[in-house]
């Protein structure tokens, strides 16, 4: 997989580099176990536990830098209804969120953005902000022309296996 122009992030052969037995590998709640592994398999998934593990809480020693342009102000948008039948998964997930350090509570805001509530594929829910209309348009961003997928697909002719990496609740990683 490409990101930007040219820079390799995973490529075909990483399957294979990393010797996983990837037929007994199963995915539980959104991270990696693994049954009747290798003993060099189960070293390389404890060494790299913080890749293959569970996510918890909040990414520590980092500071992220928004850069916003020079007339940014807050907007604040009221909360969309959510669809009854995911009212209540929803509720879990931001229980879970707030417990793990994700997010926090606040009374007062003078910028806030919807909520995004979706069902995943493993009936779980994702949660998400929709903030196309407060932050977004307010950040300087540099940009980074996205690959064509043909340029994808032409990179992976030929191949014979393809493997979906899904981290767990990717978007607040």
């Amino acid at each position: 997989m490409y990101v930007g122009i040219g820079s390799l992030l995973f490529g075909r052969d990483l399957p294979r580099k990393i010797r996983l037995d990837w037929s007994s590998i199963e995915a539980q709640c959104s991270y990696v176990s693994c049954k009747d592994c290798s003993v060099q398999s189960i070293s390389l998934l404890k060494e790299f536990s913080d890749v293959f593990g569970k996510p918890v809480g909040i990414i520590k020693n980092f500071k992220a830098e928004l850069v916003l342009i020079d007339n940014a102000a807050p907007r604040f948008f009221k909360a969309w209804l959510i669809a009854f039948a995911l009212r209540e998964k929803g509720n879990q997930e931001l229980q879970k969120m707030k417990e793990a350090g994700v997010i926090e509570r606040v009374e007062h805001s003078e910028s806030a953005s919807s909520l995004v509530v979706v069902l995943k594929s493993d009936r779980r829910v994702g949660i998400t902000g929709d903030f196309k209309r407060t932050v977004n348009p307010q950040l300087c961003v540099t940009q980074f022309p996205l690959a064509l997928a043909k340029d994808l697909f032409e990179s992976v002719l030929g191949g014979i296996a393809f493997y979906k990496l899904d981290g767990s609740d990717d978007f607040h990683q």
